[in-house]
């Protein structure tokens, strides 16, 4: 017989002796693998009963939430970050930077 065990703290697991005397197979994880598991089929249960209009509109809204959450969080893309170093290397080519002495430069004028 195999027995999950939820522990509360991951940086406390339980000491399963008594169950380790039946001879039982114990598995440890943390509430938030459980919790997270059930939400997601909570997730899917519900999705799967909507219409294909509701689908779309939940889609959407789920894209507004992880949009907002890239806004916030300042990320870029991989593709956005290769372009900004791309048209950065193009400027220090064509001369158009400033060096690390002549901004000190005008920084002593402030």
């Amino acid at each position: 017989m195999n027995i999950l065990i939820m522990h509360p703290f991951s940086a406390s697991p339980w000491r399963p002796c008594y169950l380790d005397k039946l001879g039982l197979k114990i598995k440890f994880v943390e509430n938030g693998e459980i919790m997270s598991k059930a939400i997601n089929q909570e997730m899917y249960n519900y999705f799967m009963e909507l219409n294909d209009a509701e689908k779309r509109s939940v889609v959407q809204m789920i894209k507004t939430f992880l949009l907002g959450r890239k806004q916030q969080s300042g990320q870029i893309s991989i593709d956005q970050y290769n372009k900004e170093i791309d048209e950065a290397m193009k400027r220090m080519d064509e001369g158009r930077f400033v060096s690390q002495e002549d901004l000190e430069k005008e920084a002593d004028k402030w």
